[in-house]
């Protein structure tokens, strides 16, 4: 069944809207969203097969907004990197991180470095600045995105399925602490993510940064220890 209603291409719109100001910037963690997403699909199986258009339509969002911010390193990123409030939020020190991380790793950055939590913004921008290839860049973001988001996806869609079921099953005292431990685990990942986002807002794209298998992401990544001259990338335009 492909029936979409009004209610669901508000639904649709919605997230679509959010993911393209997550990319762009705005302080509302990636993965936060996308657990969202899954969530609503879990809880909406009267639109049947339809419902799982939510994830292309999320990962269209993602791989769209980063695409802007490339656009946009590409032809104006040293003006950017040096406005004030570009400057607040991602420091020289920041922006000289993110370089070297992108000497080490090359374009892995964007199939690894998406997976630690924080705002992606200059990443996309940096990407731009250094004039990755633009297919590279595409192919590299698209599987990032489409990985990284399709695994919290599916994970939101699964605990949303088993809250639903056995909420409707629920009989005796004993089973109606299984809603409860559920929506406990979901909140404790929103919680975390929502930690990693506030500690550190800004990702940096090091692959070491990954939580918990970060150590062995980054020992496994073909990398370089050569170091960029960072002061020809990121000083401003005379």
């Amino acid at each position: 069944m492909f029936e979409i209603d009004a209610q669901a291409l508000q639904a649709f719109a919605f997230f679509f809207g959010m993911f393209i100001a997550s990319g762009l910037g705005a302080p509302i963690p990636e993965e936060v969203a996308i657990v969202c997403a899954g969530l609503w699909t879990a809880h909406h199986p009267e639109y049947g097969l339809a419902r799982w258009l939510m994830l292309p339509t999320c990962i269209f969002a993602v791989v769209l907004s980063d695409s802007i911010l490339y656009t946009a390193g590409r032809f104006y990123g040293k003006r950017l990197f040096n406005l004030p409030w570009m400057l607040r939020l991602v420091p020289k020190e920041t922006q000289g991180r993110i370089l070297d991380n992108f000497e080490k790793y090359g374009v892995n950055i964007l199939l690894f470095g998406r997976l630690v939590p924080g705002v992606r913004m200059p990443l996309f921008l940096t990407a731009g600045l250094l004039r990755l290839s633009v297919t590279r860049f595409v192919i590299a973001d698209g599987l990032g995105a489409g990985v990284g988001n399709t695994f919290f996806f599916l994970l939101a869609f699964w605990f949303g399925e088993k809250f639903q079921e056995v909420l409707e099953n629920a009989e005796g005292a004993l089973m109606k602490l299984g809603p409860i431990i559920i929506l406990v685990g979901l909140i404790a990942l929103a919680a975390y993510l929502l930690y990693k986002f506030l500690r550190k807002p800004v990702s940096e794209g090091d692959p070491e940064q990954v939580p918990i298998i970060g150590h062995q992401v980054a020992s496994h990544i073909p990398h370089t220890d050569k170091k960029p001259a960072i002061e020809n990338v990121i000083a401003p335009s005379e």
